[in-house]
């Protein structure tokens, strides 16, 4: 059974034409498959989360976990 087609920057479901620029730029031509990518960031533009070729943005509850709020 044949590869299933490649997650690319251009063709992973849930990301702003924006975002599909930045990662563009860091990762051109990575399969998103075989990535994992937290707390990415271009500049002052953060990139989210990617795990296995699905993007996880983060909840308000998740950001204050990790800004050490309860």
């Amino acid at each position: 059974m044949p590869n299933p087609k490649p997650i690319t920057w251009q063709n992973i479901p849930g990301l702003t034409d924006r975002e599909r620029e930045l990662g563009e730029m860091l990762f051109c031509g990575a399969d998103l498959r075989t990535l994992t990518l937290i707390d990415a960031k271009v500049g002052d533009e953060r990139i989210p989360d990617i795990r296995a070729g699905k993007v996880y943005r983060e909840t308000d509850a998740h950001a204050h976990r990790r800004a050490g709020w309860t």
